[in-house]
């Protein structure tokens, strides 16, 4: 023991020898701290004071830097060991922290490359509570450390060169454990004074420039610790009294206290940083400051503290309101900008609680105003600034509004894209605050006079947003608003132009008086827009405004338009921005009078028989100048070529046309076939040479490249109407161009631009070209022409005949008959067209015949351009023949690309594509004569062929079975093809018993189910029933002949389609009575191969097989009774027992699928450049994963189940595990694509509860080729229906013992303990209420029923007490609409106690969030079905029912107001929807007046009180505001005096505009 201290001593001594190297003294350092051997009293306390005090005592020491870097690396091992952080009685030395601090200090300016080291010190120290206390107990060092920790993060964030910084994770660590560490401690500090002077000496300036718009984590984190010191709670006082002194007095001058001098200093910092280059980072940080300030309650909820903030904040920024005549630098508008943005944003502008704080604020922002007018530079931050203010008070900006708009607008040019947009959101923001304030002349006056006090040489530009909010506006006026901004509109115009006599017209030099002859511009441009989107071509229009419109269309006409034309008829030199502005307003006011005709027979008759002399005479609708004076205006304007001006004419002549069109007599078109001639003379428009040019759309920016582009949408926009009075010769012209333009491969254009395809394009897709069958026409023509050219070989000699093969003649020859324009096609099927198509169908006979081999090699990608064209139209619009045509040349088409010439890559797209567009037109356009003109024999062999030659691609097999299964449904709809049909199949009979290969099995299928559906209508003609049965009875002899000897046979696609048709077959046997026995002698096999599939469905790949076994057994269920003699109890549950043995591998295989498919979207997202094979070998590997645990769950389910007695017991529990299946997939693979925000209803586009009910469509899975990738939801599917229908087959004592299992399931205690139990139960009894009980069925679920609905309202009473979406989706929705399913099933199923309890369920439902649209539904459906179907019990309960209305109702107006719905589009449509189920509900409620009269006051009094606080979205109110109506049908004279007595002062106009327009417009008078 003695040897051993000896040792020890020994050792300490050695390491305090300076002689030795301090390389060696640190390996002993290291060797001691992990060795056990060695025995120093207090031994890690010792060691760790030797390596600081190595540190402290440097000199001493004799360390140079490259054994200070050995040093601190020893010291940063020691301190992360695991060993130091288990360690509790180890405490450091007091200067240890500074010396850290100043370590890291100097390895930031030099380069001694300890960072790495000091760095994980710090980590270490600060991560171990003990150790930890060096800084606490100096929290000034932890503002250097603070501070040196800004400084490496600024040298990392600009990718400065710094020596070993190590790992940016562990600084990462370290700056938010510190920040966290010293947040703590700064709040028990009590010299906060000290604290603040050393933040802002050490602190503020280096962390600024860190600052950006975007900040990283780490900054933020800083910020925390920033934002403790400067916003500590103990300087709140200080604060106060600071502001107080510097703004709270007249000067601005007051004495600061002692108490307050720390604060002076900070805010001298901050003006110090903001006039150096730091000046950036601190416009953006000094808002984050003030969020700060007022979210930590430094102003003690006093606004004037916060507003006094504010104004000291401004002053760093160099606004002070004394001197508001110097401006704002540019360089400071954005920290002011963000300023008022959290002024905005944190609601602290008062309006009225505090007079004198609303005053302060008002005159401040005044002053605020006036100092950005006098600012030099306008940015997008100069434009902000206003637009806040106006947010925050109309008051603010509007003694200086003209001036804004002068100096903002009306007199510069803005040409940054950012400046633009901020100038438009600022106008429009300025038009839509007056249009709610009601204000809208005040604003049209002010607009006049900045224009008026515009510049000589200004010409206003109108952004877009401006303008669509300026329409609004003008759209919602009211009728006496709307007539008096048109008078203020037309002085303004008026007092510019004065009248001129037509014999002494003035030089455009003396025709504008005043100051400012561009406002003329300005005022004209306000004016169209006004005249576009003024609505007084109604007949809602009163006496008094139709009066009053037209003196003002006559003054328009004899004081504006005809002294503005008259001024350019003399002029030799035009003044062309003036005369584009005013030809801009005679087509405003054209229009206006064109509508006006048609609604109120405004100058009607001179349009009727009004003479047109010459193309450009546009007398006829604007007569306030001769034909003389047009014609010569023409001719000048044609003569300058200018293409505005040229644009704006086109534009008048369309308006005539139109005129024309709509007053005269189809007789009397003949009249403007001239000006349609000259019109289409500017289709130098079709001459399109340009294909990548460009336009915005605007007229202002037609020029000489884009005028073509300008005038082919206008001739598209118009073509609706120009469409009549076209000649067959310019409609081919217009198909060409449209051909053209499509097929035209142009370069990308910017964003928001139009081209000559996107104009194209958009016609296509517009609504109105579904009424322009003829143009469609002649465009099919050219479509199908360009097609025929890409099999036309170039270069061939015209004497010699073309070497394209057989199949190349027929498909040439096809593609010419369908494309031939010597004879029009007719719109009616004439025989004419019908004999052309039967060419071309003979045509397509040889072709299938020949299997369509080409010997030329076309260009497949013209073709697939073509029928992406095709793809646009309104197919089932189309003509007849048009619609054969189209039929005809896609089956050309998929001939010659099925045949075995072509390389399927080249044609996969093609194929696909033209698959889909048969099969969609098949379906979709009824009553054709395709099949009447294409021999069906032919076809059905082709088809067969297809199908059989495409096993290596199944995907394409898929799309051919569904178009075999549409076309076989084709034909047997049309009477003369199913009366050849029994023919026809007599061969298909004979290849099904050489050979049943899938083809063949595919259409004997088709055709069997559709014959059984029309077989099985009732009264069905004997002309019908004939070709039926003996169709039915030819197939289904060699179907059940076949399927004799089944149950020995193998899991193919062939032997599935074959059961398949056995399952068609059963439908109609009964109907044939000599198979019927038969039937039942096959079934056992039949049966017996589903039991083997469904007990070795291993094999996931074929899914076919096992999805026949399942429809099979359903059919079977539904036809229990024709199968009575084999169909017995036990079968049953034999049956039962294996699908529930299936569903209980598949319920896990789902479990665990679902967890395994995140990572795989994971490894998705990380490696998006997997290819086909490895994508391929991990499906198998899916598959393997899942056949394996299919095994291991079936093993031990077969094991456990023996006898039926046992298989029964848990009945209701499998169904449950059955059912809830539908709801968990769909919530998986909804819940992974989103994420749901409470009180966020935007979320509810994604997340919509009736999407969860919809099944899983089978066709479309096929078509899509995902069936054997999506296998599992759709087995599950098929399972659920299947056991639902074996479900109602067992006997009443088991039907009975269910239900009152389901019943108990559904209890208020299985909310918290098992929701999985209610959810399923829930889902069970939507599925149980869709089937067909017997009469002792139906009484045991109306027995259950009863109780089932006390139930419900003990469960959405405890569930509303625990509110979460999660919880809505999965228990509220579901019962409301299991209700409303009850409550649709008669009074007989509910009785009255019963029923008026789902009245009380609609209180619950949740309205709000991503449950608002879903919910919204399921209690507008429970109130229509109560008022249906239990109007009694609604009589009974009548308060409560208008309760329930009514809150529907205040739901829509609180969610469709325009605050609510900005930048939320995707939600506007739901809300109209809703606007119109309240519309169609009060419409029941309104045909009850007796029981609901003195009810619906009460409805009208909270919507207008509702309206009142909130502005509803345009588009909403139109659906909602009728509903409304309803309810004042109901209220009667006093009703209506009751609420002009009660309503409140805001609420009465309102109530007044709404009971005025409602008498005017909607209430019955007994006049029509």
């Amino acid at each position: 023991m003695s040897k051993m201290k000896i040792e020890s001593i020994s050792y300490y001594v050695r390491l305090k020898d300076k002689s030795l190297p301090v390389s060696d003294r640190l390996k002993l350092v290291r060797y001691a701290w992990i060795a056990n051997q060695v025995f120093i009293p207090n031994k890690e306390q010792v060691l760790i004071d030797l390596l600081f005090g190595l540190l402290i005592n440097r000199k001493r020491e004799q360390l140079n830097d490259s054994d200070a870097t050995l040093v601190w690396q020893c010291l940063s091992d020691v301190l992360k060991s695991p060993k130091a952080q288990q360690l509790t009685g180890i405490f450091l030395r007091p200067s240890s922290s500074q010396v850290l601090v100043s370590a890291l200090a100097e390895s930031i300016v030099g380069s001694h490359g300890n960072l790495k080291h000091l760095i994980g010190c710090c980590l270490a120290i600060m991560s171990t509570p003990n150790l930890a206390e060096v800084f606490t107990a100096k929290p000034e060092e932890m503002v250097g450390l603070l501070s040196s920790l800004c400084q490496i993060v600024k040298m990392l964030e600009t990718n400065r060169p710094i020596d070993n910084v190590g790992d940016p994770a562990e600084l990462c660590t370290l700056v938010s454990t510190a920040v966290e560490l010293f947040v703590k401690t700064v709040k028990t500090i009590p010299n906060q004074n000290q604290m603040l002077k050393k933040c802002c000496d050490m602190l503020l300036p280096v962390f600024v420039q860190l600052w950006s718009s975007n900040p990283s984590p780490t900054v933020t984190h800083l910020d925390q610790a920033l934002a403790a010191i400067l916003l500590h709670r103990d300087q709140s006082k200080s604060y106060e009294a600071y502001l107080k002194a510097k703004q709270g007095s007249d000067t601005g001058e007051g004495h600061v206290t002692n108490k307050a001098k720390i604060v002076e200093t900070m805010f001298d910092t901050l003006r110090t940083l903001i006039k150096g280059e730091n000046n950036p980072q601190m416009c953006q940080y000094l808002p984050v400051f003030y969020r700060h300030f007022i979210l930590q309650d430094c102003h003690t909820s006093k606004p004037l503290i916060a507003h006094h903030m504010m104004m000291e904040l401004s002053s760093v920024l160099g606004f002070n309101p004394g001197q508001s005549d110097t401006g704002i630098p540019a360089e400071n508008l954005k920290g002011v900008n963000q300023l008022l943005n959290v002024v905005l944003e944190q609601e602290l502008y008062i309006l009225v609680s505090d007079e004198n704080v609303s005053t302060t604020q008002l005159k401040y922002y005044r002053q605020l105003v006036d100092a950005l007018l006098h600012s030099e530079c306008m940015l997008a931050d100069w434009y902000s600034c206003i637009t806040s203010l106006l947010q925050l008070n109309h008051q603010i900006v509007e003694p200086r509004l003209t001036d804004v708009l002068m100096k903002c607008w009306i007199q510069r040019a803005v040409v940054s894209p950012e400046d633009i947009s901020a100038m438009d959101t600022m106008l429009a923001t300025m038009v839509t605050t007056y249009s709610k304030l009601r204000q809208v002349p005040k604003f049209i006056s002010r607009l006049q006079a900045a224009m008026v006090g515009g510049t000589d040489q200004s010409l206003v530009s109108f952004p877009a947003g401006f303008l669509a909010s300026f329409g609004e506006m003008v759209q919602s006026l009211p009728q006496g608003v709307l007539t008096e901004v048109w008078g203020l509109l037309t002085k303004a115009l008026t007092s510019h132009i004065p009248n001129s006599s037509p014999s002494e017209p003035q030089s455009s030099d003396q025709a504008i008086s005043g100051p400012n002859k561009g406002s003329v511009q300005g005022l004209c441009t306000i004016f169209f827009h006004f005249l576009m989107n003024v609505k007084v071509a109604d007949y809602n229009i009163t006496d008094v405004t139709w009066a009053s419109v037209c003196e003002h269309m006559v003054t328009m006409e004899t004081e504006i338009l005809r002294p503005m034309i008259k001024e350019f008829s003399g002029e030799k030199k035009l003044d062309l921005s003036r005369l584009v502005h005013t030809l801009l307003l005679s087509l405003g006011w054209g229009e206006v009078c064109l509508l006006l005709s048609f609604y109120k027979q405004f100058r009607a008759s001179n349009f009727q028989s009004g003479l047109v002399s010459h193309p450009n005479d546009l007398s006829l609708l604007h007569p306030y100048m001769e034909t003389f004076d047009w014609l010569k205006l023409h001719k000048k304007i044609v003569k300058k070529g200018e293409p505005q001006l040229l644009y704006i004419w086109d534009m008048l002549v369309i308006q005539k046309v139109r005129a024309l069109v709509l007053h005269r007599k189809q007789s009397d078109w003949a009249s403007v076939s001239e000006t349609i001639a000259k019109l289409f003379n500017f289709s130098d428009a079709f001459i399109i040479t340009e294909m990548d040019t460009y336009w915005s759309g605007k007229m202002e920016h037609v020029t000489k490249e884009t005028h073509a582009l300008a005038s082919w949408s206008l001739l598209l926009d118009n073509l609706a109407s120009l469409n009549c009075v076209l000649s067959e010769q310019q409609r081919r012209d217009i198909a060409d161009r449209v051909v053209q333009c499509l097929l035209t491969t142009t370069t990308h254009s910017p964003e928001g631009m139009m081209t000559f395809l996107s104009v194209t394009w958009q016609f296509l897709e517009s609504p109105f070209v579904c009424d322009l069958g003829n143009l469609l026409n002649k465009v099919i023509t050219v479509l199908w022409k360009h097609c025929r050219d890409c099999f036309v070989p170039e270069n061939v000699n015209k004497t010699k005949k073309m070497r394209v093969g057989k199949s190349g003649e027929c498909l040439i020859t096809l593609l010419t008959e369908i494309c031939s324009v010597e004879t029009p096609w007719a719109q009616d099927m004439n025989s004419e067209s019908l004999g052309r198509l039967t060419a071309a169908a003979n045509q397509l006979q040889k072709l299938m015949s020949s299997r369509g081999q080409l010997s030329a090699k076309p260009d497949w990608s013209h073709v697939e351009t073509c029928c992406q064209i095709l793809k646009k139209f309104p197919l089932d619009e189309l003509w007849p023949c048009d619609q054969t045509r189209i039929l005809i040349g896609l089956f050309a088409i998929q001939v010659v690309t099925s045949s075995s010439g072509v390389l399927p890559e080249k044609v996969t797209g093609l194929q696909n594509l033209s698959l889909e567009l048969l099969t969609g037109m098949l379906s979709g356009c009824v009553k054709l004569p395709f099949y009447q003109l294409v021999d069906v024999q032919s076809f059905l062999t082709w088809i067969e062929h297809c199908i059989n030659t495409a096993a290596q691609w199944p995907e394409r097999r898929g799309r051919l079975q569904l178009l075999a299964e549409v076309s076989c449904q084709m034909m047997v709809q049309e009477n003369t093809v199913l009366k050849r049909l029994p023919g026809v199949v007599k061969q298909l009979g004979t290849s099904l018993e050489k050979q049943s290969d899938v083809g063949t099995l595919s259409v004997t299928l088709y055709i069997l189910q559709e014959i059984c559906k029309v077989w099985n209508q009732p009264k069905i003609s004997d002309a019908i029933q004939s070709p039926c049965r003996q169709v039915f009875e030819c197939l289904a002899e060699i179907v059940l002949k076949k399927s004799g000897d089944l149950g020995q046979s193998s899991h193919s696609d062939d032997v599935a389609l074959l059961v398949r048709c056995v399952t068609a077959v059963m439908t109609s046997v009964h109907q044939a009575q000599s198979l019927q026995v038969s039937m039942e002698q096959i079934w056992p096999g039949v049966a017996r191969w589903c039991h083997e599939n469904l007990q070795s469905y291993l094999d996931v790949t074929n899914v076919q097989a096992l999805l026949s076994a399942l429809w099979f057994l359903k059919t079977s269920a539904r036809f229990q009774l024709v199968l009575s003699g084999v169909l017995q109890q036990g079968t049953k549950l034999d049956f039962w027992n294996r699908l529930v043995q299936v569903i209980a591998s598949l319920l896990d295989v789902q479990s665990k699928h679902a967890a395994t498919s995140q990572f795989g979207v994971c490894g998705q997202d990380s490696d998006a450049h997997v290819s086909k094979k490895d994508e391929k070998r991990e499906n198998r590997k899916r598959k393997a994963n899942e056949t394996n645990l299919i095994k291991s769950k079936t093993q031990k389910v077969s094991c456990d189940e023996d006898d039926s007695v046992k298989r029964m017991k848990d009945f209701s529990l499998i169904l449950r595990d059955v059912f809830y299946i539908s709801d968990t997939q769909q919530r998986e693979n909804t819940q992974d694509k989103r994420t749901l925000v409470s009180k966020d209803i935007s979320s509810s586009v994604n997340v919509s509860y009736s999407n969860v009910n919809q099944g899983i469509d089978y066709r479309q899975l096929v078509f899509d080729g995902r069936l054997h990738s999506n296998w599992l939801p759709l087995v599950l599917q098929q399972t659920q229906t299947t056991l639902a229908a074996i479900l109602v087959t067992f006997d009443l004592d088991q039907f009975t013992d269910i239900l009152c299992q389901l019943e108990r399931d559904v209890h208020p205690g299985n909310i918290q303990h098992d929701l999985q139990k209610v959810t399923t139960t829930l889902y069970i009894w939507r599925n149980l209420l869709r089937q067909e009980f017997t009469v002792e069925q139906s009484k045991s679920v109306r027995n259950i029923a009863r109780n089932l609905m006390l139930n419900f309202q003990c469960v959405l009473s405890k569930v509303q007490h625990s509110f979460t979406e999660s919880m809505a989706r999965e228990v509220t929705m579901p019962i409301l609409q299991v209700q409303q399913q009850m409550l649709s099933l008669g009074k007989g199923f509910l009785s009255p106690q019963s029923s008026v309890l789902s009245l009380y369920s609609c209180t619950y439902a949740p309205l709000e969030g991503s449950t608002f649209f879903p919910a919204f539904q399921a209690v507008c459906h429970i109130l229509t079905a109560l008022l249906v179907y239990h109007t009694d019990t609604v009589f009974l309960n009548a308060p409560t029912f208008i309760k329930a209305a009514k809150r529907l109702l205040l739901a829509v107006v609180d969610h469709a107001s325009q605050e609510r719905l900005a930048g939320k589009t995707e939600l506007v449509d739901g809300m109209v929807n809703c606007a119109f189920q309240m519309d169609r509900l009060f419409s029941l409620i309104a045909t009850h007046k007796l029981e609901f009269g003195k009810l619906a006051v009460y409805v009208v009094a909270d919507y207008v009180t509702a309206v009142q606080k909130a502005t509803l979205l345009p588009s909403v109110k139109r659906g909602l505001v009728p509903a409304v109506y309803k309810m004042l049908d109901l209220c009667d004279r006093h009703a209506v005096a009751q609420l002009h007595t009660v309503l409140g002062h805001g609420v009465i106009e309102i109530f007044r505009l709404l009971y005025n327009d409602y008498t005017k417009f909607h209430k019955y008078t007994g006049k029509i």
